[in-house]
């Protein structure tokens, strides 16, 4: 019989339908999430979330309309697609639209925010659309018209439905990280505010937001605040938010101090419903690049120390980490790493508390060549279903770009692959589906 971790409950385990530590169903093979007919155009930069039915959905920067635009596929709980790729803006001129990120929301719908050009300077844009990929409305801008850029956003629900965004803002002639609530229905509430409270003129970048089933919520940043000369790095910094949106406390770092002498950068989080939170980041602090983590418990105490997460001695880099949790409040960290010469997606499991499960494990098939995937993302939902999705080369070659793949499953399964799986079929034929 299964025990409860500490401050879980016995429905907790009920609607997590197998143990991610020993369920040993099979999960589908890597399979490529684009459909650009040519694969003569790149596809970057995967974004994922899942539903509480157990779709879900990848959305990615895509160059097949020769610019950058933001398509999407919807899956459904087994992996399989959905329609066709669609694309997300609506413009069709020369504009840049790039950074994507994507939240299922709690009314079955999906909110999806991007970078986007079409006003001559970078602005955050966002379109929400139905469980079946239709938009509701059109395109809109996140805050207040500016002259600045504002780039690199992140995208969270609270309790109450409403959304909030975050995003790198230059308009004081620095980068810092800023804010803006919007309400369920996707419109504009009100101005943005500034979430790092330093004055030092000094960069934050890099910033992503989660909130648990209570409305509360926290952002993390990459911060270069106590940075004295161009040789120092840069930390990983957060910001607690109350229901109203409304800063908790202060600013904090996670990393170890270590006095600007190594460098933390590629932040990224996930909150359990409990407020269990767990923040991931790259970093260089044992003289090659490593993945580490820190746990908060519910009540913003530190659990333990910080987390070195890959566990080879190659002194090969680990980069792009990404974390969701479970049901349960089992975390999952997949990140890029090097340890067989080229980049493969690896992973690593642990407890609400930060205990390991099993070690370190490769995620993707690895055939191909060259065999590289990087800048991997994860989602999970209440039942233990996953969806991993990352860049791609094993099909790359003079003609042929960079992809966007997926791995559909369940967190057991993904011990087992690597060396006996077999290499997906490249998508050819299919039909692009855009919006008018």
């Amino acid at each position: 019989m299964l025990t409860p971790p500490k401050g879980y409950s016995i429905k907790d385990l009920q609607r997590q339908q197998y143990d991610w530590r020993t369920d040993k169903r099979k999960v589908v093979d890597d399979f490529q999430v684009n459909e650009d007919p040519t694969r003569k155009s790149n596809q970057w930069s995967p974004a994922v979330a899942a539903d509480e039915k157990g779709n879900s959905i990848v959305v990615w920067e895509d160059w097949r309309n020769d610019n950058r635009d933001i398509y999407a596929q919807i899956l459904d709980v087994n992996g399989k697609k959905i329609d066709a790729n669609f694309i997300i803006n609506d413009d069709r001129n020369e504009a840049s639209q790039k950074n994507a990120d994507v939240i299922a929301t709690k009314d079955g719908s999906y909110l999806i925010i991007w970078r986007d050009d079409r006003n001559g300077n970078n602005d955050i844009y966002a379109q929400k659309i139905t469980a079946t990929g239709q938009p509701i409305g059109q395109n809109f801008r996140v805050h207040e018209s500016n002259s600045a850029e504002q780039i690199n956003p992140s995208v969270a629900q609270s309790s109450d439905g409403s959304f909030f965004v975050v995003w790198e803002d230059w308009r004081n002639g620095n980068i810092d990280i800023f804010g803006c609530k919007l309400p369920p229905n996707g419109k504009l509430a009100g101005h943005s505010s500034k979430i790092n409270s330093d004055f030092s003129g000094k960069d934050q970048t890099s910033p992503k937001v989660a909130f648990d089933a209570i409305g509360r919520g926290i952002v993390t940043w990459r911060d270069f605040r106590h940075q004295k000369s161009v040789y120092d790095g840069a930390d990983i910094y957060a910001q607690r938010i109350g229901k109203t949106s409304a800063p908790v406390g202060e600013n904090f770092m996670v990393n170890e101090n270590d006095n600007g002498k190594f460098d933390q950068c590629n932040p990224n989080l996930s909150v359990s419903d409990h407020g269990e939170v767990f923040i991931v980041w790259r970093d260089n602090r044992n003289g090659n690049l490593d993945i580490h983590g820190q746990i908060y418990h519910a009540n913003g105490v530190k659990s333990g120390v910080n987390i070195l997460i890959n566990d080879d001695d190659s002194k090969r880099a680990q980069r792009h980490p990404s974390v969701c949790i479970n049901g349960r409040g089992e975390f999952m960290v997949v990140w890029a790493d090097r340890r067989s010469e080229n980049f493969d997606i690896y992973g690593q499991c642990f407890t609400v508390d930060g205990q390991r499960i099993e070690k370190n494990f490769r995620i993707n098939d690895g055939f191909g060549s060259p065999a590289i995937q990087s800048e991997p993302v994860v989602a999970c939902d209440l039942s233990g279903n996953l969806l991993l999705s990352w860049i791609d080369y094993r099909y790359m070659s003079k003609d042929q770009k960079t992809d966007v793949f997926a791995q559909r499953g369940y967190f057991d399964n993904l011990l087992d692959l690597g060396e006996n799986k077999k290499p997906a079929t490249p998508a050819t034929n299919l039909t692009t589906r855009q919006s008018n």
